[in-house]
């Protein structure tokens, strides 16, 4: 797959989408390595299939997803209680995600979370 990485560029964006959606989960890297040239739909589903599992992933991929697919993020791993794992892509994160995983340290007595975000908050 990695001459994909040099070919994405040149692709459309239905093509894109195709590739995400056939590529294995697995395939992560490479993934990641076309994120900047898939379109939002793309990114949005691939964020839902990296599910709250692979919190490395989704701090790789934070930086092209949009604010619905990150809000969509937080509250499934909010849910799943792993939102702490969110800290890391607090940058990227709408103001609501950030309540919500500020709410969720609180909640559960992280103050070594919360002195991580507190500057985004």
């Amino acid at each position: 797959m990695t001459g994909l990485v040099e070919l994405a560029p040149y692709l459309s964006d239905d093509a894109l989408i195709d590739i995400a959606n056939r590529t294995d989960i697995t395939d992560m890297k490479t993934l990641i390595a076309i994120a900047p040239y898939l379109p939002d739909e793309a990114l949005t589903e691939l964020a839902g299939k990296i599910g709250t599992a692979r919190i490395d992933d989704l701090i790789e991929l934070a930086p092209y997803l949009t604010d619905e697919a990150l809000d969509d993020i937080t509250n499934r791993l909010v849910e799943a209680g792993k939102a702490s794992g969110l800290i890391e892509i607090a940058p990227y994160l709408t103001d609501e995600s950030i309540r919500k995983i500020a709410d969720y340290l609180l909640h559960n007595k992280d103050i070594e979370g919360l002195s991580k975000i507190k500057d985004y908050l």
